[in-house]
């Protein structure tokens, strides 16, 4: 599993809700699974697919229905060649950047990146920051 970009995300999601749509009575599993890697690879990452069987709401396993679960391993830079983890730097700046403008569009997540409650020791900064002069 890799770090991935809001905007990567989106990227995965439209693949998989293509993949979805033409999933239905689906039964070659090995073509689908290519179709999966494929399709995945056009937007430019590297997936691993696992095959589980389908359970129904009741958790009763139905036979012969099996359902992908798909892990992000890699990237494939734009000359197809797939990238190492340590030829990709993750820019954690971009990142913020597309948080910040909620690029997923989470309701109520306008501008914000939630972090845990502050500590005392970093409130005192906080404070000492507040009172220096500039």
């Amino acid at each position: 599993m890799i770090d991935l970009y809001d905007s990567e995300v989106i990227k995965i999601e439209q693949v998989l809700d293509t993949l979805k749509a033409r999933a239905i009575n689906r039964r070659n599993y090995e073509d689908f699974d290519r179709e999966i890697k494929e399709k995945l690879a056009e937007a430019g990452f590297v997936a691993t697919v696992h095959w589980f069987t389908a359970a129904g709401p009741d958790k009763v396993q139905i036979p012969d229905m099996l359902m992908p679960e798909i892990t992000i391993d890699g990237r494939i830079a734009p000359d197809g060649a797939v990238l190492a983890a340590d030829q990709f730097e993750f820019d954690h700046n971009q990142q913020v950047h597309e948080v910040t403008h909620n690029l997923l569009e989470l309701p109520g997540e306008d501008g914000v990146i939630k972090t845990g409650p502050i500590d005392a020791a970093h409130r005192d900064i906080l404070d000492a920051h507040k009172h220096h002069k500039h």
